[in-house]
């Protein structure tokens, strides 16, 4: 005999498939599917630039404050993120406009310490912020310590025998209920944000002029790490593995195109060998200056226009690559606390810029919003922003 979940999972789970099955949904998605979806768009579409998909991207932090939600209990507690994955996904379909789509596969998403604490970075939780990792360094003093660090190992890395009990008790709580399906976590970030972690930003940093063999050495001991891991995550769940990219700490000038290119670009380039395409090049950051190097990774099918960067560059380099373009807007001063004009121009800006370089290949995100005000001002700036996507983009 079948179990179904518990009753409160199931009502949610139940509001769930509504969503998913609604027309609302399926016009969401579709919208996706006709833009930059899918990395071969440029072969099979005619893109539109009045059809732009559009995320509002809210963080665990609008969550805390909005509904109370422990940050921490959420990425360390299965029960408690399944409940709170469908609650704040149902609220965000109901409450805002914008192009976020759902299906019957409930992604774990274990937050910024994932990967760090695969490498044995310490990571703390906490209730009413995001993770705090370690940036301190100190697990790398030396080449002989590199050897030190954990073997990879698929199962029974300290880590992942965690992330595998969080998958497996989803997985029992879903019980494939009105075919509901839990999606294996994958790996994100790149791998010289995680040296960073391991060595210290100032250590590594100096190490690249004074101890170029142990910035090496560490940056092929993570992509190594990185590779079989993705190898079993393949064999275990059936899926291919996408190679992102998570590099919002390669920023210009901290990190300079020499850098760039000498330490991050060659080991960014064997996970493309490995994956033949990056699906998704993302930084936070300022990366007009180092984007030529970017440019030398064959296959890019996303990469992250930040609102610190220069758009034209990027278009220019990318442009007549079969790239798409996720273009960033700044959170506070583009969003939370902009006026209708201001957010209406800087859209429009957006618009005219991408209509004059022939570019319909993008998408606008938010930027990452977090409670900068109370939720009962904030709401109707937010709603206020997507009204005027709207307004410019359809």
């Amino acid at each position: 005999m079948k179990n179904y979940p518990a009753d409160n999972v199931k009502s949610l789970l139940d509001t769930m498939a509504v969503i998913v099955e609604s027309p609302e949904n399926s016009k969401r998605q579709e919208k996706w599917n006709r833009s930059i979806l899918k990395g071969t768009y440029k072969k099979d579409r005619s893109p539109n630039i009045n059809s732009i998909p559009c995320t509002l991207f809210l963080g665990p932090t609008y969550w805390n404050k909005k509904t109370g939600m422990d940050i921490g209990r959420y990425y360390t507690d299965p029960d408690y993120y399944l409940e709170n994955y469908l609650k704040n996904s149902i609220d965000h379909f109901i409450r805002f406009d914008d192009d976020s789509f759902f299906t019957k596969t409930i992604p774990i998403q274990l937050g910024v310490g994932f990967e760090s604490e695969l490498l044995g970075v310490k990571v703390q939780y906490l209730a009413d912020k995001d993770p705090w990792v370690d940036m301190s360094g100190g697990r790398v003093e030396s080449m002989q310590d590199i050897d030190k660090l954990p073997y990879f190992e698929f199962f029974n890395n300290t880590h992942m025998k965690f992330v595998h009990r969080f998958y497996r008790r989803i997985g029992d709580s879903i019980n494939d209920y009105n075919d509901f399906k839990v999606g294996f976590p994958d790996w994100f970030r790149g791998p010289f944000p995680l040296a960073l972690e391991l060595r210290g930003w100032e250590n590594l940093l100096v190490d690249t002029v004074e101890n170029e063999d142990l910035v090496h050495s560490l940056m092929k001991y993570i992509t190594g790490f990185r590779i079989e891991w993705c190898r079993c995550r393949e064999k275990f769940t059936g899926e291919h593995s996408t190679m992102r990219l998570g590099n919002d700490e390669i920023n210009y000038p901290i990190v300079s195109a020499h850098i760039y290119e000498k330490f991050v670009l060659p080991y960014e380039m064997e996970l493309f060998r490995f994956g033949n395409r990056i699906s998704y090049w993302h930084s936070c950051g300022n990366i007009t200056q180092i984007a030529e190097i970017i440019g030398k990774i064959p296959q890019i099918d996303l990469i992250q226009i930040s609102p610190f960067t220069n758009l034209a560059k990027i278009v220019e380099i990318f442009k007549e690559r079969a790239t798409a373009f996720q273009i960033w807007l700044h959170p506070v001063d583009d969003v939370l606390f902009a006026s209708k004009e201001k957010m209406r121009s800087t859209l429009r800006r957006i618009y005219d810029d991408c209509s004059e370089m022939g570019v319909a290949d993008f998408c606008l995100v938010s930027g990452h919003i977090q409670p900068m005000m109370q939720l009962v001002e904030q709401e109707p700036k937010i709603k206020e922003w997507l009204h005027q996507v709207r307004a410019v983009f359809n």
